[in-house]
C-alpha cells in the first residue's frame, strides 16, 4: 500500500505518527511539505526535521509529486492546496481529509459559503478527526456521519518501566504542597487568568499549593501583575518558555494539570503530554482533544467552557481526594500508552483504509483513532445552553 500525507510543514507533534507509518509501510510511505515552517513556530522552539520519508513540494518537485499524489492507494490530505486532490476525488480513488473543527468561533459561520464549496470535494473523501467538534461542523456541509472517524494529533510517547514507578512519582508523601501546572503560549484562547483564580480560591482557603506557570506570550505582563496584585507571589511561579523535555519533566511531578483553552484550540496535544505524564488532567469541554481523550472520572476531569467554579470544584475533588487523582494520573497515562499513540494510530489507519479498499465501507475499529465518530455539538458561551 503506497500512502502520503500532505500537510503544510513537518514538525515535532507529527513526527511520531510519520515514523510509524514509516516503520510500518517504509518507502510506500511520504509525508509531502508543502511550505515552510513560520518564523513565530520556530521562535516557540518549534525544531527543524529532516526525515528520510518527508518530500518538499515546491516548482521543482510538483510534476513528480502530483503524479505521486495520483497514483498513490491512499492519500491523507492537509493543509496542502486542495488543487492536489481534485484529480484523486474524480476518480474516486480513497483519500482522507485531516481536520480538526471548521468553526471555532461562531463568526467562524461567515465563511459557511467558502466551506461549502470546499465541502464539495472533501465529501468524496473521508474525514480524519482532529477534533471532537469536526464532524458537526462538516455535516453543516453535508458531509456524511459514517464516513467521520476519530483522529488527532499523536505526540512522542513516553513509557515507564512501571505503573508504580509512575505512581511513586505521583503520590504526595512527603510533599509540603500540592503541585499544579500550567502550560502554554499566554494569550487570549489559552485564558492563563483561569489558572490564577483557581489558585487565588485555593489560597483563601488556605490549601497548601504551589502553581508552576510555563509559557511566554502577549499576556505575560498582565499575568505577572495580576499575581502581584492578587498576592499570589509566594505560591505562583511563572518559568518561561523551555523544551518539551523540560516541559515533560515539570508534567512527571505535577499532581494536577489544568487545560484551560476556550473553543479557539484545535486539539491540543499538551493534553496528550499531560496524559502520558500520569497528571490529574482537568480540562475545558470546548477544546478540540479533550472528548476523545477524557473519559471523565475515569482518566480525567473535564469542565463547563469557561465556567471558573466548575474548574474549581473539580480542582478541589482531587486535592480532596489524592488516591482517586492518582488512580485518574494513571489511567491517562494507559490511556496514550494503549490507544492515543503514533504506532497504534498508524495501525488503525492501515486496517481502516484495507477495509475501504476492499469496500467494505466500515470501520473495523470499536475504539480510538479510526472508531466512528460520534457527533458532538460545541457550548458556545451564551449560544445552544443545553447542549
Amino acid at each position: 500500500m503506497k500512502c502520503l500525507f500532505l500537510s503544510n510543514f513537518f514538525n515535532h507533534h507529527q513526527k511520531s505518527l510519520a515514523d510509524a507509518m514509516y516503520e510500518l509501510m517504509g518507502d510506500d510511505y511520504h509525508f509531502i511539505a508543502t511550505s515552510s515552517m513560520p518564523n513565530f513556530r520556530k521562535e516557540l522552539g518549534y525544531p527543524e526535521l529532516s526525515e528520510p520519508y518527508v518530500l518538499i513540494y515546491n516548482n521543482e518537485s510538483r510534476e513528480v509529486i502530483n503524479k505521486m499524489v495520483n497514483d498513490a492507494d491512499v492519500v491523507i490530505y492537509g493543509a496542502a492546496p486542495l488543487s492536489m486532490i481534485k484529480k484523486r476525488c474524480i476518480e474516486g480513488k480513497l483519500t482522507f481529509c485531516y481536520s480538526e473543527s471548521l468553526y471555532k468561533s461562531i463568526y467562524k459561520y461567515l465563511k459557511w459559503p467558502i466551506n461549502a464549496y470546499k465541502s464539495y470535494w472533501i465529501h468524496r473523501c473521508f474525514l480524519l478527526c482532529a477534533s471532537a467538534y469536526a464532524p458537526f461542523d462538516y455535516m453543516l456541509s453535508g458531509i456524511q456521519l459514517n464516513k467521520c472517524f476519530r483522529w488527532g494529533y499523536f505526540t512522542s510517547l513516553r513509557e515507564y518501566n512501571s505503573i508504580e514507578v509512575l505512581k511513586e512519582k505521583k503520590r504526595r508523601k512527603g510533599k509540603k504542597y500540592i503541585s499544579i501546572l500550567w502550560v502554554g503560549r499566554l494569550i487570549e484562547l489559552k485564558h492563563p487568568e483561569a489558572a490564577l483564580y483557581v489558585a487565588n480560591k485555593l489560597k483563601k482557603e488556605h490549601i497548601d499549593f504551589e502553581l508552576k506557570i510555563i509559557g511566554s506570550g502577549k499576556l505575560e505582563n498582565r499575568i505577572r501583575s495580576a499575581i502581584s496584585k492578587q498576592q499570589l507571589g509566594d505560591r505562583v511561579k511563572m518559568l518561561g518558555s523551555m523544551s518539551t523535555d523540560e516541559v515533560r519533566k515539570y508534567m512527571e511531578n505535577a499532581d494536577i494539570f489544568l487545560f484551560t483553552s476556550d473553543r479557539h484550540e484545535g486539539w491540543g496535544a499538551v493534553l496528550n503530554e499531560s496524559m502520558n505524564s500520569g497528571c490529574a488532567v482537568v480540562a475545558d469541554e470546548n477544546i478540540g482533544s479533550a472528548k476523545y481523550l477524557i473519559n471523565p472520572g475515569k482518566n480525567g476531569l473535564i469542565y463547563k467552557s469557561q465556567n471558573y467554579e466548575d474548574l474549581y470544584a473539580k480542582v478541589k475533588w482531587l486535592i480532596e481526594h489524592p488516591n482517586e487523582a492518582i488512580e485518574m494520573g494513571i489511567e491517562a497515562y494507559l490511556t496514550i500508552l494503549n490507544v492515543w499513540n503514533g504506532k497504534n494510530a498508524a495501525s488503525k489507519f492501515m486496517a481502516l483504509s484495507e477495509s475501504l479498499l476492499e469496500g467494505r465501507g466500515v470501520s473495523p475499529i470499536n475504539i480510538g483513532p479510526c472508531s466512528n465518530a460520534p457527533l458532538i455539538m460545541r457550548r458556545f458561551k451564551g449560544l445552544f445552553p443545553i447542549l
